[in-house]
């Protein structure tokens, strides 16, 4: 159908008829792989979280509002593959901030001595229990599992910023209650 579309066409096409599923479908197999590319190598051979960021770029600007908002529509290709060189580059940055924030915030004390080790444990395990269940959930799966922030991302279905401020926050949490009971 749509294969005989310009970039420019296909951009028009769109903002006439966002609900053209066929549409999206032809921008997605044109443009994904590209993307997806450009991606990669700013995340060094990382593919899923090259996906991602490629699959919220598509989400973000193959919209009517974006799109009316190209100045030249023929460069939809150079347009999405610089948003998401961008949008990885972002992710990158934040990547290293939350992994180095995260290596600071061991959860066992080290200088703690044999004896005082249980009730430490102790202590937070109760801090666990009162933690929410999606605090409690991505310390597991952080902590438990050891899983990296852009797995739980993908786990749970969330952007690698929404999983690194999750896993930031219930350590917040945990620290602050274990702090009150110690």
């Amino acid at each position: 159908m749509s294969a005989s579309l310009t970039d420019a066409e296909l951009a028009h096409a769109i903002v006439r008829a966002p609900e053209d599923a066929k549409l999206f479908e032809e921008a997605f197999l044109r443009f994904y792989r590209p993307m997806v590319a450009a991606a990669t190598v700013i995340f060094g051979g990382r593919l899923g979280l090259a996906e991602d960021i490629a699959q919220e770029t598509l989400l973000r600007v193959l919209t009517p509002k974006v799109l009316r908002r190209l100045r030249e529509p023929s460069a939809l290709r150079q347009v999405l593959v610089q948003a998401t060189r961008r949008g990885a580059m972002s992710a990158a940055r934040a990547f290293s901030r939350h992994e180095a924030l995260l290596a600071r915030n061991d959860p066992m004390p080290s200088s703690a001595s044999s004896n005082e080790l249980p009730d430490v444990w102790l202590d937070v395990e109760e801090a666990l229990a009162a933690l929410r269940d999606e605090e409690r959930e991505v310390l597991n799966l952080r902590y438990f599992e050891g899983l990296q922030l852009t797995e739980i991302a993908a786990r749970l279905h969330l952007t690698y910023s929404a999983a690194a401020q999750r896993v930031s926050r219930a350590l917040v949490h945990l620290r602050n209650s274990v702090r009150k009971k110690t």
